[in-house]
């Protein structure tokens, strides 16, 4: 998927962190504001700032989220 390897790399994001399915979901919202004049290119619209509301970067549950095990003899 070319247009989502490019959003990611303009998010400086790995491309299994974009939600293809929120991704494709925000077509609708770049068709409506390319019809009425506020955006030009899609490449540029999802990266957008006023855009981030449309959810395209998956959420990191912290439950999720692996900590490293300290296994030192000596902690400190």
């Amino acid at each position: 998927m070319d247009v989502a390897d490019a959003v990611a790399d303009e998010l400086e994001l790995s491309t299994e962190q974009i939600s293809l399915e929120m991704f494709f979901r925000g077509f609708y919202h770049f068709n409506q504001a390319y019809s009425c004049g506020k955006a030009s290119e899609h490449i540029a619209y999802f990266p957008a700032r006023e855009n981030q509301d449309l959810r395209i970067v998956k959420y990191e549950h912290k439950s999720r989220i692996r900590q490293q095990l300290y296994l030192s003899a000596y902690p400190t």
